[in-house]
């Protein structure tokens, strides 16, 4: 069993949005990703916040936990990810 931990920070474009805007995105990428995802065998195990609280923190405010069998399916989430961005990204009107 392999395991990833995806760090990443908000941009104020992000945090500028509401709440339902949040939600269509991350339902776009959960769609670009979703196929790559089950054909690898890559699960999220859970994503969420970095809450600011904790001592020695990164300095990061979100993460997602991703736990895979195989490790040449790390290479496929990378892809997935940042193909699914690029998909999503493009096929919007609005700046995320």
């Amino acid at each position: 069993m392999h395991v990833f931990i995806e760090l990443w920070k908000a941009k104020p474009s992000w945090i500028s949005l509401a709440l339902p805007e949040r939600e269509k995105f991350m339902e776009a990428m959960g769609s670009a990703t979703k196929l790559v995802f089950q054909r690898e065998g890559i699960e999220i195990a859970g994503w969420g916040f970095c809450a600011p609280a904790v001592d020695h923190r990164a300095p990061y405010g979100f993460f997602a936990l991703y736990r895979f069998e195989r490790l040449e399916a790390f290479a496929s989430l990378q892809t997935a990810i940042m193909g699914g961005l690029v998909r999503v990204l493009r096929t919007s009107k609005r700046r995320w």
